[in-house]
């Protein structure tokens, strides 16, 4: 990695920001975003959309699959090996699992995209 100093400031010419002035991330579609929380076996995901989740209804939707409890903040459902979180702007925190892979297959499945 070469870094090049201009106006006191390094540049990484191997980024694509620095090197082409790409925002790739400002310019993408609107997708789910996943995070790995570090040390948490968790993985968090952002509803692309950020829409607004009506929590009662999807408790209703989801009581024959797990256990779920809920409030006007959070929504919880327990399955065998993963627990997700879910939050009214459809943010959810998969917990039992470090792969965006795997916590992005639960949410499509059981939230939606």
């Amino acid at each position: 990695m070469t870094r090049v100093g201009i106006k006191g400031i390094s540049k990484n010419t191997d980024c694509i920001t620095c090197k082409r002035r790409t925002y790739e991330f400002l310019s993408r579609d609107k997708t789910s975003l996943s995070t790995i929380l570090c040390g948490r076996g968790s993985v968090q995901i952002l509803h692309p959309n950020s829409t607004k989740l009506d929590l009662a209804k999807l408790a209703e939707r989801l009581k024959m699959v797990g256990g779920v409890t809920y409030n006007s903040f959070l929504l919880r459902l327990k399955l065998e090996k993963y627990e997700l979180a879910v939050f009214p702007d459809g943010r959810s925190i998969i917990s039992g699992t470090n792969d965006p892979s795997i916590a992005k297959g639960l949410y499509a499945k059981y939230i939606g995209m």
